[in-house]
């Protein structure tokens, strides 16, 4: 099966502060880190775009996307799986 794009925003609520929620704009000087579930870094073929706020991939493997990541965003962790994300393709 050949490799696919992928692209996937964080939730807003993740990434943003309640004064800012509405622009969907991060809060001024926040943080954010992304590693896997394990604490290691993103697969070779996975970013993450501090800017979009999302992950991106200009080609998947086949299985790449049964990843558990954690985002922290000012020292509070969230954990997402990348299955229950999926916008492959797109």
């Amino acid at each position: 099966m050949a490799a696919h794009r992928y692209r996937q925003l964080l939730p807003a609520q993740l990434v943003v502060a309640p004064t800012v929620a509405a622009s969907g704009a991060r809060a001024p000087n926040s943080t954010v880190s992304v590693t896997t579930a394990c604490g290691q870094e993103l697969p070779s073929w996975l970013k993450f775009n501090p800017e979009s706020n999302s992950f991106v991939a200009a080609a998947v493997p086949e299985g790449g996307l049964a990843l558990s990541l954690v985002v922290t965003v000012d020292g509070v962790s969230t954990v997402i799986n990348t299955r229950a994300l999926g916008n492959a393709g797109k």
